[in-house]
């Protein structure tokens, strides 16, 4: 998280099992701090498996393509599983190259060791930002 700017609520990526520049394999953990600390909630919804779908996406934008990029827009964001979040599932984004503005599209899931998928983005949109 040297590069990111995120607490340790946002920290939700263990690391990178595999990249290349069409897709990513991340390992999401659930963060040690919870989303609001000790005002913590059930959510089930998955924001913080969604943050790590995010994150992921936005990794390879940074490390192969060298640029900093936040979220624009999302075609479809589906939740399969709202149970309680597990405490490690696996990323998988694919990188669908850049749309007409040159933005970066993607699609990502979020599964566990067994396939089961908990949460996708479809189309999922990255606008590069100044930063780096």
């Amino acid at each position: 998280y040297k590069t990111y700017f995120h607490g340790p609520s946002f920290q939700v990526l263990d690391g990178i099992v595999d990249a290349n520049r069409n897709e990513v394999v991340a390992v999401f953990k659930k963060p040690s701090t919870g989303l609001l600390g000790d005002k913590g909630f059930k959510c089930y919804f998955h924001p913080m498996i969604i943050e790590a779908l995010f994150q992921a996406c936005g990794w390879r934008d940074i490390y192969i393509d060298n640029k900093m990029t936040l979220p624009d827009s999302i075609e479809k964001v589906s939740v399969i599983d709202n149970g309680e979040d597990p405490d490690m599932l696996y990323v998988y984004s694919v990188f669908k190259g850049l749309n007409n503005y040159g933005k970066s599209v993607y699609d990502a899931w979020a599964f566990d060791e067994n396939g089961k998928i908990y949460a996708e983005l479809i189309n999922y949109v990255m606008i590069g930002v100044n930063i780096l």
